[in-house]
């Protein structure tokens, strides 16, 4: 029963996070193995995998940066990627907020700034010209 439960845990992942857009948030005790399925679903999926390697000093900028990164890196290459976190890293109430404008609106307000933001939007234009 237990693998027939995992077996259905990841074909849900691996559904949505083949759909454009497609996000999921899993929620369970800790050792059910939803973490190890959804990197399977990733490897699935040929997508890039996302986790945030935290140490005492991880600070809010440390999180944009990583952020930033990963988005930059999900654009530029124009592959799929997820971005999987647990409840234990979210040492700060901004990473919620972070992550919930991320999937309501499509951006964090201010995370690129400038010539940042108008490099990124050129490297974009050059890669996608017909």
């Amino acid at each position: 029963m237990l693998f027939e439960d995992a077996l259905h845990m990841l074909c849900k992942t691996n559904r949505i996070i083949s759909n454009p857009f497609g996000h999921c948030l899993n929620i369970g005790l800790g050792g059910s193995g939803s973490h190890t399925l959804t990197k399977l679903a990733t490897y699935i999926q040929d997508y890039k995998l996302f986790e945030l390697d935290m140490d005492k000093e991880f600070t809010t900028n440390d999180w944009l940066e990583f952020i930033r990164d990963m988005l930059r890196d999900i654009v530029m290459q124009d592959k799929g990627g997820v971005f999987l976190l647990s409840d234990s890293q979210l040492i700060n109430e901004k990473f919620l907020e972070d992550i919930n404008n991320l999937l309501n609106i499509g951006e964090i307000p201010n995370l690129f700034i400038g010539d940042d933001k108008e490099s990124m939007l050129m490297d974009m234009k050059d890669k996608h010209k017909l």
